[in-house]
């Protein structure tokens, strides 16, 4: 059968703080809705508990109950960013894991498949609960068949438990009160009023009835319980970070280059951040100097954005109040993002398309200043031959316009591989005295043929005219580089027709 676990963090919030500050452990703590004297109590540890306070209660009563109490203010604590320090860590032992939207600290976690990695289930429990500590997360950890299951049995236990059939997770779970799940205070009381105080006792009672008095959560707890509802896990896909590197030839001093080199990076992480559905709140950059050690500098932005414009002005007047004592070598360039507007996207997209009035005047003064065969585009034509398929013609003003209105061209569209460099007459390459070489010598005879090849694909025909038969293959020399070659079956020689980008 299939297995899953739930991770509880009870109090994420609370032990986010102590994480903070681990002065406080120990003492008395509350979570408080804002720093006055009217803040409500949102959340307290279990010392606080024990101590008579409750949530809802002011700060000021608070205080008048526990003098020594320590308090932090909810929008201090970055919830999110320790939801995902969380998920992060459970991704070590499980790729598919799905943080519960309804309790910041529940996270669940798909075992299939890792019964060869894990044998004996009770021990992976053990070692996610070990893991959770050293980062300083306390977590219970219940390993069993369904979601209500595990999710029910790890908000009344604590520690590290494997259910073993599914009879024992669903005995478990009947067994659980009412008051460790997530039920309107009121709606708890007034089930308590009627002697239904745990899972089993709710499943006695009707769904139609509990509807129709107690409202929707109740009722569809009472399906979850029940097992109407299905069972599927929905693993939150983890995001790779929108970052851009790049190596400088030399050791760069000057902050406007360096500031420009951050606007060219700036636009293509912006893009991406787009694609996504994403705009920018902060960018890091980073620093490897010469002879120092490396050095990041943060930048925030007022409100999240996807205007180049005004983060590249940011980025600016950064560098130029910067003092470096060396040259920058490699320079590093990552954003932090957040769900962008509709509108952010839209003004994205129009700020992206490029003027055609614009591109046509800047190649009029391109053909001005070199000629008028400076400037070309490629005209395809029918041709058997990969080189005799296009021809190279002047570029034209309204050409300008024409691609402008093509579909696809605008920023939101795929990026097409591209040929850098086609020969409109191959490149002969080293011959081997053989008929059928093992691979084509793109750096000489001296060094062996490339292995790494995609293909081939033959083209062959042109009867009426002289007889073509070759056969192209992708390959990749020792350094990377992807090029576009040939074997002429007719000549017995290799050929390089184009270098791909």
């Amino acid at each position: 059968m299939d297995r899953l676990a739930c991770v509880e963090l009870p109090s994420l919030a609370l032990q986010l703080v102590l994480g903070q500050r681990p002065q406080w452990k120990g003492e008395p703590l509350a979570l408080l809705s804002r720093a006055t004297a009217q803040g409500e109590v949102l959340e307290v540890c279990r010392r606080a508990r024990s101590l008579g306070l409750r949530l809802g209660m002011t700060r000021s009563v608070a205080l008048s109950l526990v003098p020594d109490l320590r308090t932090e203010v909810a929008s201090n604590v970055d919830l999110e960013a320790g939801r995902k320090a969380v998920a992060r860590a459970l991704r070590r032992f499980s790729p598919h894991v799905e943080p519960i939207r309804s309790r910041p600290g529940g996270f669940l976690v798909d075992l299939r498949g890792l019964e060869a990695l894990h044998p004996d289930l009770a021990v992976l429990a053990q070692k996610m609960r070990a893991f959770l500590r050293e980062l300083g997360f306390y977590a219970t950890v219940v390993v069993g068949f369904s979601r209500f299951g595990v999710e029910t049995v790890a908000r009344a236990a604590r520690g590290c438990f494997v259910l073993e059939s599914a009879e024992q997770e669903a005995e478990a779970a009947r067994r659980v009160p009412l008051s460790c799940l997530e039920l309107p205070p009121r709606v708890a009381m007034s089930l308590g009023r009627l002697g239904v105080s745990t899972v089993e006792e709710l499943l006695r009672l009707p769904a139609e009835g509990l509807l129709e008095r107690f409202g929707e959560p109740v009722y569809r707890l009472h399906r979850r319980a029940s097992g109407e509802l299905p069972n599927l896990l929905t693993p939150e896909i983890e995001e790779e970070p929108l970052e851009e590197r790049l190596v400088l030839d030399e050791p760069e001093h000057d902050s406007g280059r360096l500031a420009f080199i951050v606007r060219r990076l700036l636009v293509m992480l912006l893009s991406q951040a787009a694609e996504r559905g994403r705009a920018v709140t902060a960018l890091s950059l980073g620093f490897v100097l010469w002879r120092d050690p490396p050095r990041t500098e943060r930048i925030a932005a007022a409100e999240a954005t996807l205007d180049v414009v005004r983060l590249a002005e940011l980025s600016r007047l950064r560098l130029q109040q910067l003092v470096l004592p060396s040259g920058v070598v490699e320079l590093h360039l990552r954003v932090e993002t957040e769900r962008a507007s509709a509108q952010q996207l839209e003004l994205f997209q129009r700020a992206a398309r490029r003027d055609p009035d614009q591109v046509a005047w800047t190649l009029a003064r391109l053909k001005a200043e070199l000629g008028e065969k400076a400037v070309v585009r490629v005209r395809l034509r029918p041709a058997h031959v990969p080189e005799a398929r296009f021809e190279l013609v002047p570029f034209e003003e309204k050409d300008a316009r024409c691609f402008a209105a093509l579909p696809g061209a605008g920023p939101g569209s795929k990026p097409r591989c591209l040929v850098r460099r086609l020969y409109t007459k191959p490149v002969p390459l080293a011959r081997r005295p053989v008929c059928a070489p093992r691979g084509a010598h793109l750096l000489g005879l001296d060094e062996p043929p490339s292995d790494h090849q995609l293909g081939p694909y033959v083209v062959s025909g042109q009867w009426w005219d002289d007889e073509v038969h070759r056969e192209y293959s992708f390959v990749t020399d020792v350094a990377g580089r992807i090029s576009w070659v040939f074997f002429d079956r007719l000549r017995h020689s290799w050929y390089l027709h184009a270098d791909i980008a």
